[in-house]
């Protein structure tokens, strides 16, 4: 038999308590006399639940598998070119040209060039 409280001395007692009543009614519902209960329940020196190295254990699998899970969706859906042998050798395509990464620096400004064109004066950006 198996008793859940918060305080296990609670459950010890309740456990002990409902055994000896059950020895006793039991002899007068079945007619039986050899009825023995075969050891007493005792407090235990530490919780059975929540069991917490493997809770720690169990969560750690399922972080790992979902992180693996994610991961594989997200390549199957990443539809990016990422080299230009792609480009030839699975789609067939030809390559025209190639712009590889550039980065401005932070100080780069825009210069610009005051034109007169009769009258008015206009503005021209030239990066």
């Amino acid at each position: 038999m198996a008793v859940e409280t918060n305080d296990p001395n609670l459950s010890a007692a309740t456990a002990n308590t409902i055994a000896r009543v059950f020895k006793q009614q039991i002899k007068k519902i079945m007619s039986v006399n050899n009825v023995t209960i075969v050891s007493r329940a005792a407090a235990p020196d530490s919780p059975s639940f929540p069991n917490v190295k493997l809770f720690t254990l169990a969560g750690a699998i399922l972080g790992l598998l979902l992180s693996v899970i994610y991961l594989i969706i997200k390549e199957l859906m990443d539809t990016t070119i990422k080299d230009d042998d792609f480009m030839t050798n699975e789609l067939g395509l030809t390559n025209l040209g190639h712009i590889d990464h550039f980065h401005l620096n932070r100080n780069f400004q825009a210069q610009t060039k005051q034109t007169r064109l009769g009258n008015d004066k206009q503005a021209e950006r030239r990066v």
